[in-house]
């Protein structure tokens, strides 16, 4: 059952009447019970791991008024956490106990599902609540509030990570009724990126990769329209279903924090990770490079941590050598930034001018180390292969060239106009805007209707 499901908008539109119309105190029972259905349905594996997280952080968090080396138990306990998403996530014997367990617990639907689902999201949010604990952003938290938070259903397929503090701070905020037309068009627009260009890059996507496993050569100019074609994908794949995730939560009173930005008009390396997957990062920085990085003064340590926090970036997907590399590439790229710094120019008109190019770069860049991605081993791409020929001349050229732009245009010209307008603002403070709840709706049911989905891309973290 899933988020765009015909079935999954009735009962999630049930749940939303009983939830918002019940008393505060009987609305965490309606959450757990809604958490755990979701869960059983499309995973009791990953449901009953929850329980045993949740045990354990409860268990950390009582030992504390017995036990006065915090640091130590929130050390262990932080440890177990990332062990078990190792274990399950990395190792050949974590993905064989789970797929004897899907035998017995699943239905068809989800027998191709290598790693419980969602625990990349989880298993950090769990690391979340044991440091902010820690830290006494937040109190002590029931068993219930713990296991509603770490199996929210909105946040499982696709997060974003929402940390500890944000969701318990926000939990009791109610969301205006006037938000509820922007979270509907925040829903549906997630939903066309999903739906529409996604999964129809996907096809392109797809066709690469299986020309590159026959062994085929490919045409130069089709590889970088391939890439392109993949990178948007990725993009339109993972902000859609974040969409959808934050409109969901948004529904609930929760207000979640942005995964992406518009990271195709980023104009420095640093931007890029201020609006790509922005909750990993933002994960990354305030657990990890925080600690890294703690009363330090000497740049050499700062760089050796953005060095360390990209590369767990890339290792966060997986602990391959494409992704490993890609994050290790992209903390190379800060670094250097960081060292150049930025040449100051008065002009104006130069200003713009410098601005259009740093993008164009910076987008070059990106785009281009996302080709290390589209193979699961770095010797089966064509650089690597000596498949790549070098012609500018190829058959299907422009039906190749439409079929891309088809799909691509619209998010990109909507993000070019969010980035100048913000129209997400816009949606917020104005209620005249059935206009674009009519084409989203309309939207929406064409595009639900036009094919089988293809799976989630980070519904495989």
């Amino acid at each position: 059952m899933f988020y765009n499901e015909l079935l999954f908008i009735i009962i999630f539109l049930l749940f939303i009447i009983i939830y918002r119309s019940s008393n505060v105190i009987y609305r965490k029972v309606i959450l757990l019970i809604f958490n755990s259905t979701f869960l059983i349905i499309n995973d009791l594996f990953s449901f009953l791991l929850i329980i045993v997280l949740s045990i354990i952080n409860r268990i950390y968090m009582l030992s504390t008024k017995y036990i006065a080396a915090i640091k130590i138990t929130s050390l262990i306990t932080a440890a177990i956490n990332v062990i078990v998403l190792i274990f399950f996530k990395n190792t050949q014997l974590g993905a064989f106990i789970y797929s004897q367990k899907l035998t017995y617990f699943n239905s068809s639907l989800l027998l191709n599902r290598s790693i419980p689902y969602g625990i990349s999201y989880y298993i950090f949010k769990s690391i979340s609540l044991i440091i902010d604990f820690k830290r006494k952003i937040i109190g002590n938290i029931t068993f219930v509030d713990c296991f509603n938070y770490l199996s929210y259903f909105p946040q499982l397929d696709s997060g974003p990570i929402q940390q500890s503090r944000d969701y318990f701070n926000n939990q009791k905020l109610a969301v205006k009724m006037e938000n509820y037309t922007y979270y509907f068009i925040k829903y549906c627009w997630g939903v066309f990126k999903k739906r529409y260009t996604s999964d129809n890059l996907y096809i392109v996507v797809s066709q690469l990769r299986s020309n590159i496993s026959s062994g085929r050569n490919i045409y130069f100019v089709n590889y970088l329209i391939s890439i392109a074609s993949f990178s948007f994908y990725v993009y339109s794949n993972f902000s859609g279903v974040s969409d959808i995730s934050i409109a969901l939560a948004g529904f609930m009173g929760l207000k979640c924090r942005e995964n992406f930005k518009r990271p195709y008009f980023a104009n420095s390396f640093s931007d890029i990770w201020k609006r790509w997957h922005i909750s990993l990062y933002d994960f990354l920085r305030d657990y990890v490079f925080y600690y890294l990085n703690k009363r330090n003064t000497r740049k050499l340590r700062l760089y050796i941590s953005i060095l360390i926090i990209l590369i767990l970036v890339g290792a966060w997907h997986d602990i391959t050598a494409n992704y490993l590399l890609f994050g290790f590439i992209h903390g190379v790229l800060l670094i250097i930034e960081n060292l150049l710094g930025s040449l100051k120019i008065n002009n104006e008109f130069n200003i713009r001018i410098r601005v259009l190019f740093k993008i164009l770069f910076v987008q070059m860049i990106f785009i281009g180390s996302q080709s290390i991605l589209l193979m699961p081993e770095l010797s089966q791409s064509p650089v690597f292969n000596n498949k790549l020929i070098n012609s500018i001349s190829s058959p299907n050229i422009y039906n190749l060239i439409a079929y891309a732009l088809l799909y691509i245009l619209p998010v990109f010209v909507i993000d070019f106009i969010d980035e100048i307008k913000n129209v997400e603002l816009y949606l917020l403070q104005n209620e005249g805007v059935s206009k674009y709840i009519v084409f989203s709706v309309i939207s929406m049911l064409f595009i639900c209707l036009r094919g089988k989905e293809k799976p989630s891309v980070y519904g495989q973290f």
